[in-house]
Parts: structure tokens; C-alpha cells; sequence
């Protein structure tokens, strides 16, 4: 236990220092944020990613048009056509028609066999309990005597 203490303490203090870090970090982020200069550079940016969207959907839709006039997958040397192949289909009918004929194609929904599989013994699974730990959000209790504090709801332990 008395290790398990230290490494929680380690812990404690590791997150005190990064949250007070963190939290001097954010004052600095704020004091820049207020500063006119950011002020203005911000405003551009946001201006600029706007003029950057409107411009990208009007070349987006002028490259269509080129294609559709001219069939050339180049209607300029900085913008490219891609032919991309879709299908359409509806699933009740693909699932059926892949039952039937394409067994390879019908996969198996992990999520769904699994939370059966814990409901209801299924002969082709098996159900088991592996443990894992988790650490309590708030480690303050620790910070200054790892070795004294136990807590609550944990027996002694010992080594």
C-alpha cells in the first residue's frame, strides 16, 4: 500500500502543478486576447476564412461547369475534376439478396452480438470479467501525506 500511496501523492502533486500551470497559461491567453492588436488580427482572420469559403465553393462550382462544357478533368492548372463512382441501394434489399448470395459481404455487428452475448449465454461466446482501475478525478486529499490518508470505503491493505 505504502507504494501505491507514494505513486497516488506523486500523482496529487503532478496534477496540482499542470492545473496551476494551466491556469497560468490561460490568464496569459486572456491578457493577449484582450490586446487591440489581437483584437483586429482576429477580426481579419475570421474575415479572411470567410472570403477563403465563398471563393473555394465559387472555383468548386465553376470547375463543374468547365467540366460540364468541356468534359477536361484540368479546366485549370490549379483545379482538378475527380470522378468519384457512387451506388445507391436499399439496405433491406442488399442484406437479403447478400444472405442469399454473398455470405462474405454480411458482417457481424460486434456491438449489438456482444450486449446479447452478456444478456443471454450464446454457445459461440464466452463472458468474462477482467478488472480495471480507475483514479479518482480529485486527488487534493493527497497531496500532502500520502502514507496517512486511506480512504473511506478502502480496507488497510497492508503490503
Amino acid at each position: 500500500m505504502n507504494n501505491l500511496s507514494n505513486l497516488v501523492h506523486e500523482l496529487a502533486r503532478a496534477q496540482a502543478d499542470k492545473d496551476a500551470v494551466t491556469a497560468q497559461v490561460s490568464a496569459m491567453i486572456e491578457a493577449v486576447q484582450q490586446l487591440p492588436d489581437y483584437i483586429k488580427l482576429k477580426e481579419q482572420k475570421i474575415n479572411l476564412e470567410g472570403l477563403i469559403d465563398n471563393l473555394t465553393e465559387e472555383i468548386k462550382a465553376a470547375g463543374l461547369a468547365a467540366y460540364a462544357d468541356t468534359e477536361s478533368k484540368r479546366p485549370h492548372p490549379a483545379v482538378g475534376i475527380r470522378i468519384k463512382t457512387k451506388v445507391t441501394y436499399d439496405e433491406k434489399e442488399a442484406l437479403a439478396y447478400c444472405m442469399e448470395h454473398l455470405t462474405p459481404a454480411v458482417r457481424l455487428n460486434t456491438k449489438v452480438f456482444e450486449d446479447l452475448a452478456k444478456k443471454t449465454p450464446l454457445p459461440v461466446a464466452t463472458v468474462y470479467y477482467e478488472p480495471s482501475v480507475t483514479i479518482s478525478p480529485d486527488l487534493s486529499e493527497w497531496l500532502n501525506s500520502p502514507d496517512e490518508l486511506v480512504p473511506a470505503d478502502q480496507p488497510d491493505g497492508g503490503e
